[in-house]
């Protein structure tokens, strides 16, 4: 409470009242016949107890009327203490206050001996008042084994629990009522500091004293009241001396962290002047802290729909990412969270823009250590998402409709960028996995802050990888893998146990150009067999889902890499693939429903590499032809009637095991496949594709 200036009350404008408390048992070395004072801390001024060991003390069970002197009783003081309180009492009724005082469960206790010069000792209650145990805490406190509760302004005794309750309860009103006083006094005193252009330093007392009574929700109520204040801080946020412009920032974003205040600031101006505030070139030569509460300001006015339109409006998205490669450590960290801030679902900012403006940076000050992790990790999630965001997503049921291309020049653009992006975040992906594993191999639980950062970074750099790829892949031009990015990727997409970092390796494994060269320059041969294998024992054993798909998509890209496709046909892929996909097809079919999202995904990409296999040495002399038995030939079949997909790359296969080959395997083959497709119905199926095509 002394941070935020309040005031210890004046004896006179304490409650009246009292309790009286009998004493349990003394403990070693307590003192008999003494009295103590007691005070409960109820968030600004205290009531004062004092505590008393007379057992002879006469009073009445009702502690409205319990006199100590033959005096005036204790409700009659009560009254009068409450009539004077109640020309104060403006708007109590509305005020925050009231609330947070019904809803107070402890009390910080003062005790101190009746009439004596002993220090205080602390004591805490609890609420609702448990009778027996104020008693024994209040006696232990001071060493007693029985002894009364007393108020020092009025000397009267209180007797039990409900009088505790009506005690606390009056002090609390007449609280409020001080509180109230002392808001009002200075909120005027602030306002007319504000006023006083001539004084650089009234100025910023100014605001700094709107500022502490911010801080505080409940207080909104009086700051409220002088809207002028509101304008005085707009017009401060561009002055020209920087301590001035700070302190109203620092005061803009504690205003706005309640709705209602904020619905009563003019957010479009104030935006405005933050962003010439924010970008002015002496910020780099300032406290980084106090440059920070004019970006944390920006960052709590366009989470509005009226500061965002004026933030994109006046170019701010342009203006304000330079400033993650700012000097102070504070102020790149500030600037990152705004970044995340601009990206929300429902904001204006276009992704392109993020990018074609900030992705460079945001991935330099990843790709360095001048910034703590946390922040590395954070500014790789922001290129994350925004590439995220802008790249065209395809039409599929269940997904949600993708951002709009980008234009033309922004679209060459990008395809220039974006490759030069993942060098660097191979470099981050390199060092976080070396420091993840450090980590672990120490030890340490995976919910400790040094296990969940490098996690952390590991992940933001392999997404980042994934988006970039998913773009330029959806672009045409499908991203060059870098030997050491297998070599990373790889491991972590084959983990079973690894699910976040597991997807994330697949989806950039189905992205980017599958080379023959870069897969034997990395060290990891055979891929595609052994992504099928660890598919057979997730479809398994776990729940169909992301990861599934993008699993067989990485498959898929892989297979037609004649290497892949020969070790996939060695390991007898053709019936293991085709086995997969009628188990998917017969699950579907088991719940009474079609294949769709996840599962659709993964049979068509199940369906591709059957078509890639079924054709071998037709697309090149280096790759072997398969041999497919004619179960082999009716899961083809199967294929024909599982899905839209499915029917053309089925199609594709028996197109691929009955064409006609002079070399005498292929030639029985191709006998073969024409035979069960006469015998299966494969015809009236081919013709039924027909029809729906």
């Amino acid at each position: 409470e002394k941070t935020r200036g309040w005031r210890e009350p004046h004896p006179a404008r304490s409650p009246a009242g009292g309790v009286l408390l009998p004493a349990p048992a003394r403990p070693a070395g307590g003192v008999r016949g003494r009295a103590v004072m007691m005070s409960a801390n109820f968030g600004g001024g205290v009531p004062r107890f004092g505590l008393k060991a007379d057992t002879r003390a006469k009073a009445s069970e009702d502690p409205r009327s319990a006199r100590d002197d033959g005096g005036e009783s204790y409700d009659g003081r009560r009254r009068r203490a409450q009539k004077a309180a109640v020309k104060q009492m403006r708007v109590l009724s509305q005020f925050a206050f009231s609330r947070l005082v019904a809803e107070k469960t402890t009390f910080d206790v003062r005790v101190r001996v009746y009439k004596s010069e002993d220090k205080e000792k602390v004591v805490r209650m609890e609420r609702p008042v448990d009778f027996a145990q104020w008693v024994q805490r209040a006696a232990y406190s001071c060493g007693f084994e029985h002894c009364y509760l007393r108020d020092p302004d009025t000397q009267s005794m209180l007797l039990n629990r409900a009088a505790i309750e009506l005690y606390l309860h009056d002090f609390a009103q007449l609280e409020l009522t001080r509180k109230l006083d002392v808001i009002t006094s200075w909120s005027e005193r602030a306002l007319s500091r504000l006023l006083d252009e001539r004084h650089v330093s009234q100025l910023v007392q100014g605001c700094h004293e709107v500022w502490e009574l911010a801080c505080r929700a409940e207080n909104h109520e009086v700051v409220r009241e002088f809207a002028e204040i509101f304008a005085h801080v707009t017009v401060l946020l561009d002055h020209q001396d920087f301590a001035v412009r700070s302190i109203a920032a620092a005061t803009v974003f504690t205003l706005a962290h309640v709705p209602q205040t904020l619905a009563m600031m003019p957010v479009a101006d104030i935006v405005l002047k933050l962003l010439a505030s924010a970008t002015r070139k002496s910020n780099a030569e300032e406290e980084g802290d106090k440059v920070v509460w004019i970006v944390g300001a920006i960052n709590a006015m366009v989470q509005t729909d009226e500061g965002r339109t004026a933030f994109v409006a006046a170019g701010g998205v342009r203006a304000l990412l330079p400033l993650v490669v700012a000097p102070q450590p504070e102020v790149r960290r500030a600037a990152v969270i705004l970044a995340h801030t601009l990206l929300g679902d429902d904001s204006e900012v276009r992704p392109e823009e993020v990018v074609l403006y900030g992705a460079r940076d945001l991935v330099g000050l990843a790709a360095g250590h001048e910034s703590s992790m946390v922040v590395r990790a954070v500014a790789l999630y922001v290129v994350n998402f925004a590439v995220r965001k802008m790249a065209p997503a395809p039409a599929r049921a269940g997904d949600r409709e993708g951002q709009p291309a980008p234009a033309a020049g922004q679209a060459h653009a990008l395809a220039e960028l974006l490759p030069t992006l993942a060098p660097p975040m191979v470099g981050v992906m390199a060092e976080a996995k070396v420091l993840w594993e450090e980590s672990v191999a120490r030890g340490e639980a995976e919910d400790e802050e040094a296990d969940r950062v490098p996690y952390a970074l590991l992940e933001a750099s392999l997404g980042g990888l994934w988006s970039v790829a998913g773009y330029l892949s959806v672009a045409g031009q499908p991203l060059e893998p870098l030997a050491d990015a297998l070599q990373l990727a790889v491991p972590f997409a084959l983990a079973p146990s690894e699910k976040s970092l597991g997807a994330a390796a697949a989806g950039f494994l189905a992205c980017v150009r599958a080379d023959t060269a870069v897969l034997a320059a990395a060290g990891e041969p055979a891929v595609a067999p052994r992504l099928l294998t660890l598919l057979e024992e997730m479809v398994g054993r776990t729940k169909l889902g992301r990861r599934h798909e993008l699993l067989g998509a990485a498959m898929a890209n892989w297979a037609h890499l004649p290497a892949e496709h020969n070790a996939l046909l060695e390991a007898r892929g053709l019936a293991r693939v085709l086995a997969l996909a009628s188990k998917l097809h017969a699950r579907a079919h088991d719940t009474g429903a079609s294949l769709k999202g996840r599962m659709l995904g993964l049979h068509t990409s199940l369906a591709y590499t059957a078509m890639q296999l079924c054709a071998g040495d037709a697309v090149s002399d280096d790759r072997a032809s398969a041999q497919a038995s004619a179960e082999d030939v009716r899961s083809v079949l199967a294929l024909l009637d599982s899905s839209r997909p499915g029917a053309i790359f089925g199609t594709a296969c028996l197109f691929g095991l009955a064409r006609a080959s002079p070399t005498a395997p292929r030639a029985a083959q191709a006998a073969t496949a024409v035979e069960v497709v006469g015998a299966e119905g494969g015809v009236e199926a081919l013709q039924r594709v027909f029809r729906r095509a």
